[in-house]
Parts: C-alpha cells; structure tokens; sequence
C-alpha cells in the first residue's frame, strides 16, 4: 500500500465510523422520540403549509394559521419543499422529521469534536452524540419545550443551526474569519426560521466568544457585562411597555411557562440541575480548554435568563411583553450543552473501547425518556405514520388532522359560541364549585371536541359530566376524557352516530372542581370544535373565565 493510499484509508476510516454512528443514533432518537406530525406546535405550522400548499383552506378564521407565517421561511420553505419532491406533505414531513434528527446529531457531533479534538477522543465524541440522541425527548424545566419535538416545527431546523453557530464560535480564536463568516451564516438561517431563537443564540454566541478571550480580565468580566446589559435591556423593555387589558392578561395567565414563580417544584429543579451539573464538570472534570469555556459560557446564559424569567416575568405585573419573549427557553440550549458535555466525559472516563458497556448505558440513558413519551401520547401509536389508520379514538371519530380542514365544508352562518361559566368568580380555599360549559347558535350539533386548561396547583378537577343540550330528545351522551398532562385534559361530548344534531342552546358539559390552593387560575378553552351530525366541522369559538382563590 503507498504512503498517500495510506493516508487516504487513516482519513476516511473515523469518517465512515462517524456516519455509521450518526445514522445508528438517529434510529436510536427517532425510536424515543416517536413521531406525532399533527400535536401541539406541529400542528400550527402544518396547518400554516397545508394553506400555502391550498390556499382555498381554512376560509374562516384564517389568522389562526397564517399569523406566524409573517415571521418564518419556515412554511414556504416546507411548502416548497414538498412540491418538488411529489411526495405530498404527510411524507415530505416524515423525511424532514428524520433528517433535521440527524442533523441535530451532526451539529452535537461538531460541538464535540471542538471539546475533545484529539484523534483518540472517538469515543467521548460518541458518547456526545449517544446521550443527544437518548435524552432528544428531555423535558426542559417548565418551559414546555423539549430539546426535540416529535413533530417537524421551525424550531426543530433552528435547534441544530444553532448548534453549529456555536460550534463555528468555538473555532473563531484559530480560525478568526473563516469561522466567524460561518458563524453568522448559521445564525442568518436561524434567523430566517424563528428570529426568537436567533437573537438568544446571537447572545450565546457571544458568551461563547468571552469565554475564550485571551486576556483573563476579558474571560472574567465581559460575561458579566453581556449579562448586565442583557438584564438593563429586559428592563427597559417592560417598563415601556404599555399596560395590558384585562383580556390580555386573562389569556397571558393561560401560558404557565412563561411564568417561573407558577412552575412545580421538580420543574424548578430541572432548571438548577443542568447549572450545577455543567458546573461541576467544568470545575471537577474536564481538561479540555474548549469544553471549559463552552460549560462557563452556557452556565452564564442560564444564570441571566434565570434572573430575567424571575424578575420580569411575573405573573402580577402590568405588562407581560418579557414573559411573552420567554427568556427561560434559553434553557433549551443550556440542556443540549450539558447533555454533550456529560455523554463527552461519561465517553472519554467510562466507555472508551468498551463497546457492549457504551450499548448498555445508551439502552438504559433511552428508557426513560421513551416510556416518557408514551405517557405522554398514550392514546396515539408511538409512530403516528403517513397512511396508517390512527389509534387515537378521537382523531378516528372527527377525522385525521390532516385532512379535515380540506374534506370538510365549514357551512356559512356565526359560529358555535362554547364559554366557561363558573358560579363565582371568587372562591375559597378547599370548597368544591360546578363551572359550566355552555354552547350557543348551536345548529345540528353532534359532537363537542375541546381541549381545557386551568392551573393545577390551584385547582382540582375532580369530575365532569355532560350537560343538557347533547342529551334532547333522550340521547345518551358518550363523555370520553384524556389527561395529556397536569392542568391540560381533552374531552369530547358526543351524540349517538345515527342520531340527529340539535339546536339552540345550552349546557355541554358540567365541571366539579376543588379550589386546593390560593391563587389565581383561568379555566381556558384552548382548542375547541363542533361537529354535525354528519362529522362536518362546524365554526366553534371558545372562551375563558379567571377564578380567584381565597
């Protein structure tokens, strides 16, 4: 074999065994995420392409689908994407879905390979990238983001650009213009997706570049001063801002994430943990100068927005315009550093050249997360796949998400009116209340789906039961209920399927609750439909209402 043969063969060695690992722990992500194209987010940006694709849907109350869409190239590019493919939207989504895993896993790879250059670091770099894909599902703190959805949004392409922004960073002391033109192309795209996203990024960035000044003065006070100016900058923001009606703060009240002082307990240790784990690493474990500065730049990022969430986004101030910019979703990147950082050091201690050990810490760093996800979806397949039948019982009974707005008319006419009313809008701490859900302009109404929200610390549903409208004539009314999570339930009222729609006006549903703690919470209607007799979608608009506990 000749000398350049030889080069060639040490060269594309470690790159092919990169791929194959790439490609094996984006199966390993994709099998613990699961895939769910049309929950939550996902189906807010779907809803935004399937009207660029067809603009004939969604004729009423289109705002509802195209509003982001002033702020994102994210559903043209989809929209785009799919008809140059020809594969249709539910398939160019599924590869999309894969393909931004993978290139989260690429992205955490290059960060890696920044924290432990040396050619001998493969297996720390492998243990990076094995913890990223494990943990992808991983809750972060209270802000109701995930360092992956299961869903394809702007926010699962902008999540591995950011990643490689700072990856490019860590390169900017050696490779000075090359790296910094790099830096600011994958920050330009983060932008193009989710300009939130980038402008917390941008700040990161910055960090990330401070801590690898040369000079210590600069390493140990130019953090301090892109914290501070950070900190002046919320602070101006909201005093400001002007003064929000009482609507807007009923609807503001609805977002518990955006508020830190109404997050549980564990949800505030997920916020401490990551700090102090980071922490100790860089302080304790790591030799690696890169990976230091990397750990000090993203534990300054957590303490500042910490301190943002905590002090100008509370809940009983006059303004909430920093709450609304979500300071703490900084924690996002916080949580994908710390997991590199950590499956770095677990790699480069405790798994080097033991490949049956690196399979069993992967398997048991993956069962978690993955029985979290099936709890979490637990009446849906845990792969929710283009042309197979879905299991969800109501996604059966009102259609498929993805086909619902297209195959059915929403007639003319004003629209089902679906409100929260309590007895009171005061109450006492431990006294049990009925609210009602009522539904006026009712017009051969079947079926009732809606989702509702109220504050779990606050208050206790402790039952419900239907109402008076659904059951003229002498109907049974079939009540199927789902608790996706704490504070959040799913409920769908329904008529028998022979039966008749009815008419007019009245009680939905009654729910019992129990005021368990003082405080505020809204009871909200977050998603709300109405059906026909014949499963067409009628217009349905929900409401809200505020109880005060004393």
């Amino acid at each position: 074999m000749t000398e350049s043969n030889e080069r060639r063969e040490t060269t594309h060695g470690p790159q092919r065994t990169a791929h194959g690992l790439l490609a094996l722990m984006t199966a390993v992500a994709v099998l613990t995420l699961g895939y769910h194209p049309y929950a939550e987010d996902g189906g807010v940006y779907i809803a935004g392409v399937k009207r660029l694709l067809d603009p004939a849907l969604y004729p009423r109350y289109t705002e509802f689908v195209t509003e982001h869409l002033r702020f994102s190239l994210f559903a043209p590019a989809l929209a785009a994407l799919t008809r140059l493919l020809h594969i249709g939207l539910p398939w160019t989504l599924l590869l999309v879905y894969v393909g931004s895993i993978w290139l989260l896993l690429y992205a955490a790879w290059q960060v890696a390979a920044r924290c432990f250059p040396a050619e001998e670091e493969q297996w720390a770099r492998a243990g990076a990238v094995g913890l990223t894909a494990a943990w992808c599902s991983l809750p972060v703190a209270g802000t109701s983001l995930m360092m992956m959805d299961p869903y394809v949004t702007a926010r699962s392409i902008a999540t591995p650009l950011v990643l490689l922004a700072v990856a490019a960073a860590l390169d900017i002391p050696r490779q000075h213009t090359h790296a910094f033109l790099k830096c600011g192309l994958w920050l330009g795209l983060v932008a193009l997706l989710h300009p939130l996203m980038a402008a917390y990024c941008l700040g990161f960035v910055l960090l990330v570049v401070c801590a690898q000044a040369r000079r210590i003065a600069v390493r140990r006070w130019s953090p301090a001063a892109l914290g501070l100016a950070a900190l002046l900058a919320a602070g101006a923001l909201q005093l400001t801002a002007h003064p929000e009606s009482a609507a807007q703060t009923a609807v503001a009240m609805t977002r518990f994430y955006w508020f830190p002082w109404r997050w549980e307990w564990f949800e505030l240790i997920g916020l401490a943990a990551p700090l102090i784990i980071v922490t100790a690493l860089v302080r304790l474990s790591l030799r690696e100068r890169v990976a230091i500065h990397l750990g000090d730049a993203a534990v300054w990022l957590g303490v500042v927005s910490a301190l943002a969430g905590f002090i100008f986004a509370r809940p009983e101030m006059a303004s909430h315009i920093v709450a609304r910019l979500q300071p703490m979703r900084c924690f996002q990147t916080v949580y994908l550093v710390m997991t590199i950082l950590l499956g770095g050091w677990i790699g480069q201690r405790w798994l080097r050249h033991k490949t049956a050990l690196a399979a069993v810490v992967l398997v048991l760093a993956a069962v978690g997360p993955f029985f979290g996800q099936r709890a979490y979806y637990p009446a849906s397949s845990h792969f929710e796949l283009p042309g197979v039948a879905p299991r969800n019982a109501w996604v059966r009974q009102t259609g498929s998400p993805a086909a619902t707005a297209a195959t059915n008319a929403i007639p003319a006419g004003p629209p089902v009116m679906l409100s929260v009313v309590p007895p009171t809008s005061t109450q006492t701490v431990g006294s049990t209340f009925q609210v009602a859900v009522t539904a006026s302009g009712a017009r051969d109404l079947s079926s009732v789906p809606l989702s509702l929200q109220f504050d779990p610390r606050v208050l206790s549903l402790v039952n419900i039961s239907s109402g008076d409208l659904l059951a003229r004539d002498g109907q049974g009314v079939a009540m199927v209920r789902n608790d996706p999570s704490p504070g959040l339930i799913t409920i769908n009222a329904s008529r028998p399927p022979n039966a008749s729609g009815v008419n007019g006006q009245g009680t939905v549903m009654t729910l019992t609750f129990t005021a368990t703690a003082a405080g505020d919470s809204s009871i909200a209607l977050v998603k709300v439909a109405a059906l026909s007799s014949s499963q067409s979608n009628l217009p349905a608009v929900g409401s809200q209402a505020v109880v005060h506990v004393k």
